[in-house]
Parts: structure tokens; sequence; C-alpha cells
């Protein structure tokens, strides 16, 4: 049986989309307690992880104080994705896990 022929075509913009820069949206859903500068349930749009700990008032602190790691992962997708734009929402505890009360 002949092996079948395989054609590489290498492309730009990633599997072959007009411009992946423009069509990507990222964003971070977890639960979470509000600050005095956030309220569960507000999508906001982060540009650093900076404006989330200056402006919302959600950094390592908060982590340690609640027992989550928010500001870790916000923190560590600016770190990969230093330019991007991420989407923001906290949802109330507990209305993540696909049951609600």
């Amino acid at each position: 049986m002949p092996q079948p022929q395989v054609t590489i075509q290498q492309a730009t913009g990633g599997l072959n989309r007009r411009n992946y820069r423009l069509e990507s949206i990222s964003a971070f859903i977890a639960t979470g307690i509000g600050t005095a500068n956030y309220t569960v349930g507000n999508v906001v749009q982060l540009t650093s992880a900076r404006q989330l700990a200056t402006q919302y008032l959600i950094d390592e602190a908060y982590d340690n104080a609640n027992g989550v790691l928010v500001y870790h992962h916000v923190r560590e997708f600016f770190r990969l994705a230093s330019n991007a734009k991420l989407w923001f929402l906290l949802a109330p505890v507990g209305h993540l896990h696909g049951r609600h009360a």
C-alpha cells in the first residue's frame, strides 16, 4: 500500500486566521470576595497585574487573606502575555460549580 502524500504549508497569523491578535479575547473568571474598589460580578478589562493590585486592591495580600490564587494567576497571565488585555470577573463564592443552591 503506497504512503499518503503529505503537504506542509507554512502560514502566518496562526492556524490560517487573518489576524489572531485582533480576534483573540482572553478572560479570567474565578470565585472571590469583593474589595473596597471591586464589586463581585463586575467585568473589568485589565492591562497589567499592577492595575489589578493598585486599582482594584487584589494583590498577594488578597490571595493570602482569602486562600485563593486570583492575583497569582493574573500575574502569570501578564508575565507570559505582557501586551495583552484580560477581561476579569470574580463570581460569588459557590457559583462556578455547575450547581446553584
